[in-house]
């Protein structure tokens, strides 16, 4: 059987490859604005490094920092910061739903808080005085550049095209971008 002498199987034959290429270029496209806005997140807008996943990682490293300076000063029965901290860092560790991380980046401040205050009343050497104040202050730098960074600006961007009707349609077969809020 030819079956171009069939005019309706060639005519759905026709749709569904129209169809098929259409939403084949729709969830490509939508996909890598997700991933480029997903780059922005770990690599930064130029590339450079300067990324919320970075900021992430040194504050994890001054706080595994302070938790280890604390243990040099404080009692058994004020280690419960320092234990906090611990299972924190290693949750944010394995952590990839942005609004969990955000949650666990949060409570690290406060843990580092707590910590830092507790440490502030022992008398500590000048050069461990000297370590928790440099690591305390690239700790809260860190957290304020997460604060500006421009990724939410990428998330805003992409969810505003994920209202129009066909991009938001694709949207549900590309990788899930959300906001990183601390």
């Amino acid at each position: 059987m030819n079956i171009f002498k069939n005019k309706t199987l060639v005519i759905i034959l026709a749709v569904l490859i129209v169809l098929g290429s259409w939403f084949g270029i729709g969830v490509m496209k939508t996909t890598k604005a997700a991933n480029k806005v997903k780059a922005v997140y770990v690599i930064g807008e130029d590339n450079d490094n300067i990324s919320i996943s970075n900021d992430l990682a040194v504050r994890e490293s001054c706080a595994q920092n302070l938790a280890t300076l604390g243990a040099k000063y404080l009692s058994s029965s004020e280690t419960g910061s320092i234990s906090s901290i611990n299972q924190i860092i290693t949750e944010m560790k394995n952590e990839t739903d942005l609004t969990e991380l955000s949650k666990l980046n949060d409570q690290l401040t406060e843990e580092v808080g707590i910590l830092t205050d507790k440490l502030g009343e022992k008398e500590l050497s000048s050069e461990n005085k000297e370590s928790l104040d440099e690591q305390l202050s690239i700790f809260t730098n860190k957290g304020n550049t997460i604060l500006y960074d421009n990724y939410n600006v990428y998330v805003q961007s992409y969810k505003k095209k994920a209202s129009d009707p066909v991009f938001g349609f694709f949207t549900n077969f590309a990788p899930k971008v959300e906001y990183f809020r601390s």
